[in-house]
């Protein structure tokens, strides 16, 4: 709730005007309410007054006074609450190669209803990963829309990758959000001998088993891979 808006009403030579109706109207973004009521009557002073509280949204709220077709205009700004919430926008649950940078996470940090917070802080940590991972940063700063980003390089290893994006502690426990990765192996590099090689036996015996392993770069499986025998 605001100080009051106050209007005098005079005649043309200055002299105040009492017990004259001024209406008032608000144009506002979001549910503000004018009080006592959005008609008033001037007193021997010429001058009455409402009070504006503002409402959920942030923005430029004005109100009119007036009367007859004279206008006076007021203007108030609302700005965001405390920030409360933290929620991912996108980048969740990518699947990409090994090494691979994956497209930004992007989180927004809002207020109890919903409005973008400016300038606040995020910390991004990863805490899981099957190989080392790297973020392009790990403390960062929301925009004018309320939203941030940082951004995920895969390690070397195949596996599932989590990172945490979190507020300070200012910021209420709902103020988190949870990305997923997975990492798939990287393109077939190498056939090697796991076991079977070098084998004596009799004539028509069945030897155990010649096995192989397909692997990337990296050393990660390669699942689905044809090999040839001859």
């Amino acid at each position: 709730t605001l100080t009051p808006f106050v209007v005098k009403v005079t005649d043309t030579y200055g002299n105040p005007v009492g017990s004259y109706s001024v209406s008032w109207q608000i144009i506002e973004p979001g549910y503000g309410a004018i009080l006592p009521a959005t008609l008033t009557t001037t007193n021997s002073n010429g001058t009455t007054s409402t009070i504006l509280t503002l409402g959920t949204k942030t923005g430029t709220y004005t109100v009119i006074a007036k009367v007859n077709e004279l206008t006076a205009t007021f203007t108030a700004t609302a700005t965001y609450g405390t920030p409360t919430y933290l929620a991912c926008i996108s980048g969740d649950s990518q699947k990409a190669t090994v090494t691979t940078t994956l497209t930004p996470y992007v989180v927004k940090v809002t207020d109890t209803y919903g409005n973008s917070v400016v300038g606040h802080p995020v910390h991004w940590q990863i805490i899981e990963s099957p190989s080392t991972a790297t973020l392009s940063t790990a403390t960062t700063t929301t925009g004018t829309d309320g939203t941030t980003l940082s951004i995920l390089t895969l390690g070397t290893e195949s596996g599932s990758y989590v990172v945490i994006a979190s507020g300070p502690m200012d910021v209420s426990p709902l103020a988190q959000a949870t990305f997923t990765a997975t990492a798939a192996y990287g393109t077939p590099t190498y056939l090697a001998c796991i076991s079977g090689d070098s084998q004596k036996a009799t004539v028509t015996t069945t030897l155990t088993p010649y096995v192989v392993k397909v692997t990337d770069t990296y050393g990660n499986s390669v699942v689905g891979h044809p090999v040839h025998w001859q």
